[in-house]
């Protein structure tokens, strides 16, 4: 929600946001301390990011998800401007950053 808020304010100034989710379970000590068998390496979930911040045709993409390298929906709602705004305040009111 935070994302999709921060490239709606800043899309005038040419600033690209994006949110990504490298991968689910992914092969870090973390996860191994959960369960035995990951789903994914960690450079897997690295080349997502990698992926995602230097694809030259994502180049003028902003308030996009991705899942790995493709782009995605996600929860709905992140969608709904309403809360967006909402979660805007209550971060701004709580970080002192106006």
């Amino acid at each position: 929600m935070f994302t999709f808020e921060l490239a709606e304010q800043l899309k005038m100034d040419g600033i690209m946001v994006n949110c990504l989710h490298p991968g689910s379970l992914l092969d870090t000590k973390m996860v191994r301390e959960f369960t035995d068998t990951p789903l994914g390496s960690a450079e897997s979930g690295a080349a997502a990011v990698i992926h995602v911040a230097s694809d030259p045709d994502l180049d003028h993409r902003t308030g996009v998800y991705f899942y790995e390298k493709r782009e995605a929906c996600a929860h709905e709602q992140a969608y709904d401007r309403d809360a967006r705004k909402k979660l805007w305040r209550i971060t701004a009111k709580l970080t002192g950053i106006g």
